[in-house]
């Protein structure tokens, strides 16, 4: 696991042109979108359970419904442990990039050409 890693990048990566408002649309995707989203998909299956005991006169089945969350809790865990150990990754890769980037755009000055993520089929380029 990462835990006790250290990044082996000295400097935060300088920020890029219009981040602040690619952070401000993945909050408000998050906050805005998703939340209220979770919160109709609950309350709708829940009221979707409800109605089904209404019509069917089905008794309450705790026992039945906590096993079920119980398996689901174990399920997202695992599946959470391993996408921040992914997201943790990912993180590290795209700062090394972003760094790399801005020491090569430090080159255009002397009249050289860079190019960044280059993608094609089945393959992508960080610079060029």
């Amino acid at each position: 696991m990462l835990k006790n890693t250290r990044s082996p990048l000295k400097d935060k990566p300088l920020r890029n042109p219009g981040q602040s408002l690619d952070e401000k649309m993945q909050d408000f995707l998050t906050e805005k979108i998703m939340q209220p989203v979770m919160m109709v998909l609950f309350f709708g299956l829940y009221a979707a359970l409800e109605w089904y005991r209404y019509f069917f006169s089905s008794p309450p089945q705790p026992v039945l419904m906590t096993i079920l969350a119980l398996c689901i809790l174990a399920y997202s865990g695992f599946q959470l442990r391993g996408s921040i150990k992914e997201y943790k990754q990912l993180k590290l890769g795209r700062d090394g990039e972003k760094i790399v980037g801005q020491f090569l755009d430090d080159l255009r000055s002397m009249g050289y050409r860079v190019f960044q993520d280059i993608v094609g089929d089945g393959f992508k380029i960080d610079h060029v």
